[in-house]
């Protein structure tokens, strides 16, 4: 009978598909009609995604599944599907890897419409690369273009591969959340931020009531016991709290001049690999001379690169979105931090989501205040 429904649903699906093809999210979905419709059966009995934690994997499993790749074997002419962690099923010919397009990539910087061009057409191959640790491409070695001074556009070109129609989120959702920031402050009685606060509402120079409100951000989170395993892949775990100002140097990091940016850089690296860990993408700010509210630089550092970008909230905007273009884990120091801004900013859930209560909490608390 499971089986029976389980063809009836997918023929149905497929044939209302003109790409003949199911996403991740729509067999999720189906599962869980038919659980409305069934109530006692087992939504894991037709849909159980894909899932890798450590080296622990879960294939992909279930009825529908398992109904879905027959189907297609039978009518997608030799095309394979690549599942990314996050739910996207993306597709392209075995017999038509970018190869040229890789190789040009590989060889030029310029020009530059030409690049774009070929790193939107190689998206698929790329990311796919990054999925699997023994085929991982090199791209800060091997493709010359990411590394230049705006080499992050080609992160973002990646991120709206992933997630269409995110690109502005972060903008469009942080004026909301620092027009909250002053009622969320006085109803839960955070203590020591009233001047940032009071920036917020009217910034002594033009455009720090964004710096205040990322200032405020972290403030909203406290420390917490983290896992930090070696990058040599050793099974031992160790667990340690760090400190207020560890949270929020992993986040950002404030400096007082140019010159202290490559310094901050080296010292986490070796820091780093006194731990044999790895440095995660994070932010550095320079201030002013003349006032520590007059931000005069803004930078994002990932994996040893330097990228300049325009502003605070641009340099957060990149940030974030080289974890999920670069399949990379975020800080651990500041992981709850990247988490709210994730799914209260971004509006993006994975189901390899980590849960941290005190994120739920603090959005409930955003989401209430008036």
């Amino acid at each position: 009978m499971r089986n029976k429904l389980s063809h009836l649903v997918i023929s149905h699906t497929l044939k209302n598909i003109n790409e003949k093809k199911i996403s991740t999210t729509k067999l999720n979905a189906l599962s869980q009609d038919i659980k409305d419709i069934f109530p006692n059966e087992n939504i894991q009995t037709y849909y159980l995604p894909y899932k890798k934690e450590s080296d622990k994997v879960t294939p992909t499993r279930g009825k529908l599944w398992d109904k879905y790749c027959n189907m297609r074997r039978e009518i997608r002419n030799k095309k394979s599907t690549i599942q990314t962690k996050d739910n996207v099923v993306f597709e392209y010919d075995n017999n038509e890897e970018p190869t040229e397009e890789i190789i040009w990539l590989k060889n030029n910087l310029a020009p530059w419409n030409m690049v774009i061009e070929y790193w939107k057409k190689t998206f698929h191959f790329r990311y796919n690369s990054l999925s699997h640790k023994e085929k991982h491409y090199s791209y800060f070695s091997d493709l010359p273009a990411i590394k230049g001074p705006i080499g992050f556009t080609l992160i973002e070109l990646d991120f709206e591969q992933l997630y269409p129609g995110k690109d502005l989120t972060l903008f469009t959702n942080f004026e909301l959340f620092k027009t909250k920031i002053p009622n969320l402050i006085r109803n839960y009685k955070y203590k020591g931020i009233d001047s940032l606060v009071d920036e917020i509402l009217t910034p002594t120079v033009l455009g720090y009531d964004n710096i205040a409100a990322l200032k405020v951000l972290i403030e909203l989170f406290k420390p917490i016991n983290v896992c930090k395993r070696s990058a040599t892949g050793s099974s031992k775990a160790t667990y340690w709290r760090p400190s207020k100002l560890e949270l929020k140097q992993s986040f950002i990091y404030y400096v007082n001049s140019t010159i202290q940016v490559k310094e901050v850089n080296e010292e986490k690296n070796k820091k780093a690999q006194r731990l044999q860990q790895t440095v995660q993408p994070y932010m550095i700010f320079v201030c002013g001379t003349e006032s520590e509210h007059q931000i005069s630089e803004f930078y994002v550092i990932i994996n040893n690169h330097i990228f300049k970008v325009e502003s605070g909230l641009k340099a957060v905007d990149i940030c974030f979105k080289s974890f999920f273009a670069l399949n990379l884990n975020y800080t651990d120091e500041s992981k709850q931090v990247w988490y709210f801004i994730q799914k209260y900013f971004y509006k993006i859930e994975t189901k390899y989501d980590k849960f941290y209560q005190n994120v739920n909490n603090l959005i409930h608390d955003i989401n209430t205040v008036v």
